[in-house]
């Protein structure tokens, strides 16, 4: 099944062990609501966290209109899709130039300039597996306690962890090292084992060198 908003909120809301909804984009009830209010930031923070493969690219860009105040020129930053954050400045000489991002603008001190950045994907569908464990991993943290109350604290806290320590770093180290070897790493957090992505409970920890993921 591909990728959709409302498959990446079931899978987090599961993680919390609340049943599936069938809709956020028009909310009926409270478990819609909370997902419809924290999905997209959820979203939009892993995609612009890391300059994963998916959503990096360059662009050279059109000088704006505006007066640039404090630089010597200014530049139009991307918005279709939307810029979520500047990497790094290219192709603007041999030394690197002050530039600062103001809005949907970039002021720098070069006649020219070429930006790296992270963009929005807006179709979900694109997102690869890492990174949507990644979204609903962070996203079941973010709704624990609005759907819960009280009661979501310790889910809150342990899949913020474990977002942090482990799905995100995996997540990193597989987009960073695509198409090289298979990477294993032990789950303190869930005793257990990583292989590229994918979870193993302890009882393959005996097995890593063997363990076929592709048919298990």
């Amino acid at each position: 099944m591909a990728n959709s908003k409302i498959s990446i909120a079931n899978t987090a809301l599961g993680l919390i062990n609340e049943p599936e909804i069938q809709n956020f984009e028009q909310p009926t009830n409270k478990t819609e609501r909370i997902v419809k209010n924290v999905f997209d930031d959820v979203y939009a923070e892993v995609l612009s966290e890391f300059p994963w493969n998916c959503n990096t690219t360059t662009a050279k860009l059109a000088e704006s209109a505006n007066e640039p105040v404090g630089f010597t020129n200014s530049f139009a930053i991307p918005n279709t899709p939307p810029c979520l954050r500047v990497l790094k400045i290219e192709e603007v000489g041999a030394t690197d130039p002050n530039w600062e991002r103001r809005g949907n603008e970039l002021l720098i001190d070069s006649d020219s300039c070429t930006i790296k950045y992270l963009y929005l994907i807006e179709d979900v569908t694109q997102i690869p597996p890492h990174i949507v464990r990644c979204i609903s991993t962070l996203l079941a943290s973010r709704i624990a306690v609005p759907v819960l109350g009280l009661d979501g604290q310790g889910l809150a806290s342990y899949y913020q962890q474990l977002y942090t320590q482990e799905v995100r770093p995996n997540a990193q180290y597989l987009d960073a090292n695509e198409g090289k070897a298979q990477h294993n790493e032990e789950s303190t957090l869930m005793g257990g084992y990583w292989i590229d992505g994918h979870f193993f409970p302890s009882a393959y920890s005996g097995e890593l060198d063997f363990v076929d993921v592709e048919g298990i």
